[in-house]
């Protein structure tokens, strides 16, 4: 996780990959559907904060949006309960989180679930 974070923030350090006006857009536009929808639960699982699952909610997320705004939001929240139903989306937030093929599981998982909102 910590190669793959600081090869992208090297190749995008100068904002040459997505500039600033861009990841600001898609960041507050995740938040705040995330917010409107989901509410203070969103990246609490059980209790806590978890890291996991925010790097992959928003990541999932975020990739949706880039296409246009989601409209059906009641569709969101039942994607958003359906992954965190499912056994190898859990398995990849709640142990060994930094290991390459959990990270790669619950960013395609979280993609994917999101990927064919309305």
């Amino acid at each position: 996780m910590k190669d793959f974070l600081n090869r992208y923030m090297a190749s995008n350090r100068n904002l040459q990959k997505q500039n600033e006006s861009e990841l600001s857009t898609i960041f507050s536009s995740t938040i705040e559907i995330l917010a409107k929808t989901v509410g203070p639960r969103a990246f609490r699982p059980v209790r806590a904060l978890n890291a996991a699952v925010i790097d992959s909610i928003m990541t999932g997320l975020a990739r949706r949006i880039k296409s246009g705004p989601i409209k059906n939001t009641h569709q969101l929240v039942e994607k958003y309960e359906a992954l965190l139903k499912n056994s190898a989306y859990r398995n990849s937030v709640e142990t060994g989180t930094s290991q390459e093929a959990n990270v790669t599981t619950r960013l395609g998982l979280a993609t994917a679930a999101f990927a064919e909102l309305k």
